[in-house]
């Protein structure tokens, strides 16, 4: 096999939920709420200090080899116009994290090695970004893991109170139940029963005017959430998917939300267009002078930092995900193709928050770095106009997603 196939395979085995873990080790549903604790493994808040729109979060990895080392993983917290850390958690396997909209509440979601009889215990916590205490914690039995942490499983309802954690478990035979399980978002109680999502598999989540959207990739659906009655209450088809071994459907990195529009890309290289209320397909954008390559497979789809523009990055070559990204910016509402941005090789997804900054990210393979250090492991600052670097990120590892508010 060579290197490419390898490489193909190996972001498939990525993208699919990481079932083995849940299949070979026995959960054990744990009970009750820890309150009032303080996270461990950073500075103390400054007196006075704001946490809103100041601090963003970085999911680090510190060993490139392996981001699920539970020795390893760790959520930073940073001041977004400096880079200098204000805090570290303390995470161990398959990390997750959420922000509420006033910045105030930090939702993080783990897989716990319990060592001794040995199983995953799958944990959600509710932090105060202000005391970093716990204010509540729960556990989620069947979490949705992908086998790198690149995309979320978490969404907050418009709201702010309630709290939608994507949940699998797989049932043989290459089959599996998903559904969302409905937190109150202040207690982590479950308050309302879970939302099927037969079909779905992995996906892509975002909100949508008033409703939750999510992207599936297993047929190809947009499936809209009403988040206060607690389930789907539409469903959009998108028309000829390409496919891709062991999917049905080989959706893009993500969807961007603009007002009541959502922008889904498929690697294809097609933009589709849908109506956020409407529910409807509003339009299809085919090719965009693009010759060959392909969309990753996560972190490669957002709007731009000024929120006028919709960003896709394109890999160079399809059966190369470490292949240096190109930007291609796309001018709102029209869609019209605005400018071509080449990016620095070796950065081969991005976001575009926080902080009204777009920052490029490394690649996940340890072979593309020759180790667990250096620079490029971090986030890399972007300016789309002049297509020039501006600040890094480093946190000491492997920055695998940003989180926070623009």
């Amino acid at each position: 096999m060579s290197g490419n196939e390898r490489k193909a395979s190996e972001l498939a085995r990525w993208l699919a939920p990481a079932a083995g873990v849940a299949v070979l080790m026995a959960l054990i549903a744990v009970a009750g709420a820890m309150a009032a604790r303080t996270l461990t493994g950073g500075a103390s808040p400054r007196p006075g200090y704001s946490v809103q729109p100041k601090v963003a979060y970085a999911i680090v990895s510190k060993d490139a080899r392996n981001n699920s080392d539970p020795r390893e993983s760790e959520i930073v917290a940073y001041e977004v116009g400096t880079g200098t850390i204000v805090h570290r958690i303390p995470m161990q396997y398959e990390p997750d994290a959420t922000l509420s909209l006033d910045g105030s509440r930090l939702y993080l979601l783990q897989s716990v090695r319990i060592p001794n009889p040995p199983y995953l215990r799958y944990s959600l916590s509710l932090v105060d970004t202000r005391s970093w205490k716990i204010l509540a914690s729960t556990t989620v039995p069947h979490r949705m893991m992908y086998n790198v942490a690149g995309m979320t499983t978490m969404l907050l309802s418009p709201d702010q109170n309630r709290l939608f954690v994507y949940s699998y478990k797989v049932l043989g035979n290459d089959k599996a139940d998903y559904w969302f399980e409905v937190l109150d978002a202040h207690s982590l109680r479950r308050i309302a029963p879970n939302i099927p999502m037969p079909g779905c598999g992995a996906t892509y989540l975002a909100d949508a005017a008033r409703e939750l959207l999510t992207v599936c990739r297993d047929d190809g659906t947009v499936r809209f959430v009403d988040p206060e009655a607690a389930r789907v209450v539409s469903r959009l088809k998108l028309p000829d998917l390409p496919s891709s071994p062991g999917y049905s459907n080989d959706m893009a990195a993500g969807v961007a939300v603009s007002g009541d529009t959502a922008y889904v890309v498929s690697n294809d290289l097609r933009v589709f267009e849908v109506g956020a209320t409407s529910h409807r397909l509003i339009a299809v954008i085919h090719k965009w002078a693009v010759a060959a390559g392909r969309v990753p497979l996560s972190n490669a789809v957002s709007l731009a930092p000024d929120g006028k523009s919709l960003v896709v990055g394109v890999l160079a070559r399809a059966d190369d995900f470490t292949s240096r990204m190109t930007l291609h910016v796309f001018s709102l509402p029209s869609l019209r193709p605005s400018k071509s941005v080449p990016t620095p090789k070796g950065y081969v997804r991005f976001d575009s928050y926080p902080g009204g900054r777009l920052y490029l990210l490394p690649w996940f393979d340890r072979d593309s770095w020759g180790g667990s250090t250096g620079k490029r492991l971090g986030a890399q600052a972007f300016d789309l106009s002049t297509a020039s670097r501006e600040s890094h990120l480093q946190f000491g590892g492997l920055v695998i997603r940003l989180v926070g508010r623009s």
